[in-house]
């Protein structure tokens, strides 16, 4: 078998991305087990129970095992086509109608999450904080709002990037620390929240004597039931003062990733009935049978998106300067602009007084819940002094 996978590889014209998830089932699923294999002694009674003991073994999911049975049969069924034959048949094809049925459906991925408008926008500003690069905002504004991939929004060019429209004719992969300028997924050229298992994201620590805080560190939580929380310490990381008041930024959304954002560009459109070619092909999908080949976009359905998408971004700079009317981000700072006023007006309707109003402008920020003072409740002016007396 290890003979005829060294064979069979270099035969393989497919692109980087799906060599390198080739070579890495491979390397950690197949050779260990049936590398040293004849190719002939393989049955599918030792395939099948090999790929269902995997994710018990391995502690993978049961989407790796299925991908690595996949290969392996691919594998097998080259080595059964070639000429003349290595073995009579492929032992890895699954057998059609076979097993239980009750629960394949729990077996499902998870949904993305997606985001509102006002979420976007804080998490482009929670971006843009963490690297202090006003680039960051624009980047995660620019995924919630054209749909883009995160690949091809990193690597889109000036020279395809128009006040009309943007064509994504490139992304950038990262593979085995080198970037790769690649076509689009599939050529895609163009001019119920169910969370899924895994490790639980870290918390973003910050110096608060100043607010909305200095970031020092990325620390993972607490265990559960853990008496005592210890601060990591080693070589690499920050030392923290004993007296340096710790509050830790929570998500704006829980969950949210770069292609969550094109989830929630889709979702949008759809609130915003865009007929289905117009968003299809925003997204870079084709339109499956008649509905693909009858429809077309037209300039007045480009013009309702374009002013659909502009209500959207209006109303949740509105929502954010309600929040607070200013904001540590230079760039979003500037946005928010010409909604104070409305922000003010808003906050002097609900019972504040301008005084009130003007402290939390020196304060700073409002949105950003933290684990030693609750959100949006309306507070003094902040000094460190005062911070180190409340913690």
């Amino acid at each position: 078998m290890g003979e005829w996978i060294d064979r069979w590889l270099p035969l393989q014209d497919v692109g980087i991305s799906t060599e390198e998830n080739r070579e890495y089932l491979i390397r950690r699923f197949i050779r260990p087990t049936w590398g040293d294999s004849e190719l002939g002694s393989l049955s599918t009674e030792e395939i099948t129970k090999w790929e269902n003991e995997l994710p018990a073994r391995t502690g993978i999911g049961r989407r790796p095992a299925r991908d690595a049975r996949s290969l392996l049969g691919t594998i097998l069924g080259d080595a059964a086509a070639t000429k003349p034959p290595l073995i009579p048949y492929d032992p890895a094809i699954r057998p059609g109608n076979r097993g239980c049925c009750t629960g394949r459906r729990l077996a499902r991925a998870p949904q993305r999450v997606w985001a509102t408008p006002l979420q976007a926008l804080l998490v482009a500003k929670r971006a843009a904080l963490l690297t202090g690069r006003d680039e960051d905002f624009t980047t995660v504004v620019t995924i919630a709002y054209t749909g883009l991939r995160w690949g091809e929004t990193i690597g889109l060019e000036c020279e395809y990037a128009h006040p009309e429209e943007i064509h994504a004719e490139w992304q950038l992969r990262e593979l085995r620390s080198a970037f790769h300028r690649l076509p689009p997924k599939d050529d895609s050229y163009h001019g119920r929240y169910e969370p899924g298992p895994g490790r639980p994201a870290r918390l973003v620590i910050v110096d608060a004597t100043v607010w909305p805080g200095t970031l020092i560190a990325m620390w993972p939580p607490a265990q559960p039931g853990a008496t005592q929380y210890a601060p990591p310490r080693g070589r690499g990381i920050q030392a923290v003062p004993e007296d340096t008041p710790l509050p830790c930024w929570l998500p704006a959304k829980n969950g949210l990733t770069p292609h969550g954002l094109r989830h929630s560009h889709k979702t949008w459109m759809a609130e915003d009935g865009i007929p289905e070619i117009l968003a299809e092909q925003r997204l870079r999908h084709e339109v499956p049978g008649m509905r693909g080949l009858y429809a077309h976009a037209s300039d007045r359905m480009r013009d309702d998106l374009k002013a659909a998408l502009q209500a959207r971004w209006n109303d949740s700079l509105r929502e954010r300067a309600t929040i607070h009317p200013h904001s540590p981000v230079p760039l979003l700072d500037e946005l928010l602009a010409p909604h104070r006023q409305t922000a003010r007006r808003t906050t002097h309707r609900h019972g504040e007084s301008p005084g009130t109003a003007h402290q939390h402008r020196e304060a700073g920020e409002d949105d950003l819940p933290n684990s030693s003072q609750p959100a949006r409740k309306p507070r003094p002016k902040i000094t460190g002094e005062a911070i180190r007396k409340s913690i």
